[in-house]
C-alpha cells in the first residue's frame, strides 16, 4: 500500500459534462485510490503557516477563481473527527466581503457533507443525477463580482474535500 502523506495538494482538472464546464479539485487528486493517505489541513503550527484560517494573510488563503458570470462554486468536506464543535466557514468575494457563511455539519446526507470516499470522487452530483454528495453552493450572477473568492474555515482536518466550479460553455 502506497502512502502519500499530503497536507494540501491542489490540482486543476477540467472536464466536459453535457453543456456544462467543470473545474474540480479535492480528494480525487490527493488520494487517487482509497488506500492512499491524504487530508486537507486547515490550520497552522510551528512548522506550517496558518492555511485558510479566519483572517489568514492573502498568501495563505484557499482561493477559488471565478471568471464568468453564472459560474457556481460547489463545495463539501468530511472531518477526520466527529468529536468537537461544529466547523464554521466564510466565503469572501473579490471585494473582501462575506458572500456566504455557515456551518459544516458532520452529518450524513446534509448539504456540504461528503459521506464517503466514493462520494468525494464522484463530486457534487447527488442522486438522481449521480452518486456524489449534496454540495454547498454559491452562484455568481454579477459581472462586478468576478475574480478571486476565498474560503476561511475554522481550524480542522478533513478526510474528504471537494471544490468544483460549474459554468456554462461560452
Amino acid at each position: 500500500m502506497e502512502n502519500n502523506y499530503i497536507l494540501v495538494a491542489l490540482f486543476i482538472v477540467s472536464g466536459l459534462f453535457s453543456s456544462v464546464t467543470l473545474y474540480a479539485e479535492g480528494t480525487k487528486q490527493v488520494r487517487p485510490s482509497q488506500s492512499n493517505q491524504g487530508a486537507l489541513y486547515i490550520g497552522g503550527d510551528a512548522f506550517l503557516p496558518p492555511f485558510a484560517l479566519f483572517n489568514s494573510n492573502p498568501n495563505h488563503r484557499l482561493y477559488i477563481n471565478i471568471q464568468n458570470i453564472n459560474e457556481t462554486i460547489l463545495f463539501g468536506f468530511n472531518r477526520l473527527s466527529s468529536i468537537g464543535p461544529p466547523v464554521t466557514f466564510q466565503l469572501y468575494n473579490p471585494a473582501d466581503v462575506v458572500a456566504m457563511s455557515g456551518t459544516l455539519l458532520n452529518t450524513n446526507n446534509t448539504a456540504g457533507h461528503i459521506d464517503s470516499y466514493a462520494q468525494a470522487v464522484e463530486g457534487p452530483f447527488p442522486p438522481p443525477v449521480g452518486t456524489g454528495y449534496l454540495p454547498l453552493s454559491y452562484k455568481v450572477t454579477n459581472p462586478s463580482q468576478l475574480g478571486n473568492y476565498y474560503l476561511y474555515i475554522k481550524r480542522d482536518k478533513f478526510r474528504h474535500f471537494s471544490k468544483t466550479i460549474e459554468g456554462q460553455i461560452n
